[in-house]
């Protein structure tokens, strides 16, 4: 038993440095969870995008991840809060708007990469439960 539990952590140590490794926040999202990322491509945005632009087609996308989680949260805790839906719709933004302004963060800045990855989602969910006090 042993054995599987440092496989278990071998295969998270890859995943959080693929995806905290990633050139741009988009690729960031599409590495962090691919399964997810997939069924929320092919059920959410595929869907989304026939009827909208993918400006807006991205953020609603990630508006309805983020749904999810509220709705894992609410579940657990027994409260419903609109927390995440927010919070993940600011991540789609940022997404829309690291596409338009070219940023890709070059190779070989992996610790660069990480602290760019963390800072945003921290920034963006701050900024959530921010604009949530006030509302």
């Amino acid at each position: 038993m042993g054995g599987h539990s440092g496989d278990s952590l071998a295969g998270i140590r890859y995943m959080l440095q693929y995806a905290f490794s990633a050139p741009t926040f988009r690729q960031f999202w599409q590495r962090w969870n691919p399964l997810f990322s997939y069924y929320l491509l092919f059920f959410g945005y595929a869907n989304l995008k026939r009827a909208l632009p993918r400006i807006l087609a991205v953020p609603i996308t990630f508006s309805l991840s983020g749904s999810v989680h509220d709705l894992a949260v609410g579940v657990l805790v027994g409260k419903w809060q609109l927390l995440f839906t927010g919070v993940f719709a600011g991540f789609g933004i940022w997404v829309m708007l690291e596409e338009w302004l070219g940023i890709r963060l070059p190779a070989g800045t992996d610790r660069w990469r990480w602290l760019y990855h963390l800072g945003l989602m921290a920034l963006i969910l701050f900024s959530g439960h921010w604009v949530r006090a006030m509302v």
